[in-house]
């Protein structure tokens, strides 16, 4: 099993662990990263795949790598490091063409389980079929998605945390490693948000204080190893970050502008353009669950060959989802 997750909740102003249900039991054979002796393999090297502001961009187009062939590719990532790969999305993912206004979002979802995300920060535009959909997507028992949808700073009005379907974050565990990820939002961006569909929120504010509480009792009570923050911001909340008494977040995942960087100083960031032109790869060398090297790219098709063949199962959802002529 790829996902065994754990949320951490705002309540009543501190930070509380509660468990989200999973689909799967954890293997217990020796062939899910363990050894003859039934323990867990040590993960040496995590491979952190990475896409922001998609804006819907399913099919092939120039720079464009197209959905298909992006799945293809990760699947091929996963297969390698099934146990130390994690695929991540900033935002701004399920809208922004007419093909997936056609399911308001809909076949996206469906696309991204099949290609085996593990997280989404919320972005601007996943509000943009209202808020009601948006939630129903991702609600814990009858939501589609088989992924989280994290934004700890989206806070109900008069409340201290998400509404259902939003987590402030999630913990995953393979093979004895804690891998913490907090999900933001850019503070002010919901100004860009039609009112009505941000009905009994409260206004997106500095989400750092937040991390910080979070990481750091990610760090200190649950003995998470590894913190990535994953968030629809431009960089704004990076200085932060940095800022913060502990170096509690390991890697930033910025969103929103569509640019394409890496930075390796400070806390070390990434983003990764738009409409799958990049697919971001940060890659994390440990010993002893401890990060001792880190690595960072942005790949193009012209990177690896497994961008330029589809994913069957992809064809199939994009097709499916197709507008009838």
């Amino acid at each position: 099993m790829r996902r065994l997750w754990l949320a951490l909740l705002i309540v009543t102003g501190a930070f509380a662990l509660a468990a989200c249900s999973t689909e799967e039991e954890p293997e217990e054979n020796g062939e899910n990263g363990e050894n003859g002796n039934g323990d867990p393999e040590p993960i040496e090297t995590v491979d952190i795949y990475y896409l922001n502001d998609l804006h819907g961009a399913v099919h092939k187009d120039g720079e464009e790598m197209g959905a298909a062939y992006i799945a293809n590719f990760l699947r091929h990532r996963i297969d390698d490091n099934p146990e130390g790969t994690f695929i991540l999305a900033g935002g701004d993912m399920i809208s922004g063409t007419d093909y997936a206004d056609h399911s308001d979002g809909e076949a996206l979802i469906h696309i991204m389980n099949a290609a085996g995300f593990d997280a989404l920060a919320i972005g601007n535009h996943e509000f943009d079929y209202g808020q009601e959909t948006l939630l129903e997507y991702f609600h814990p028992s009858r939501g589609i998605a088989e992924f989280p949808l994290l934004g700890a700073n989206v806070i109900e009005e008069g409340g201290e945390r998400p509404p259902t379907g939003i987590e402030t974050n999630v913990i995953i565990e393979r093979s004895g490693l804690r891998v913490g990820i907090i999900g933001t939002i850019e503070e002010g961006v919901d100004d860009v948000i039609p009112p009505s569909y941000l009905e009994g929120l409260a206004p997106f504010e500095n989400p750092a204080p937040i991390v910080e509480g979070l990481a750091r009792n990610m760090r200190n009570i649950f003995n998470v190893d590894i913190v990535l923050l994953l968030t629809h911001d431009r960089g704004y909340v990076n200085e932060d970050v940095e800022a913060f008494e502990e170096p509690y977040v390991d890697v930033i995942f910025n969103a929103h502008d569509h640019k394409e960087w890496t930075n390796l100083e400070g806390v070390p960031s990434i983003q990764s353009g738009y409409n799958g032109i990049y697919v971001g790869h940060v890659q994390l060398t440990l010993e002893n669950n401890e990060i001792v090297n880190i690595t960072m790219q942005n790949l193009t098709a012209e990177d690896d060959e497994l961008f330029l063949s589809p994913c069957p199962e992809v064809e199939a959802i994009i097709e499916e989802y197709a507008p009838n002529d």
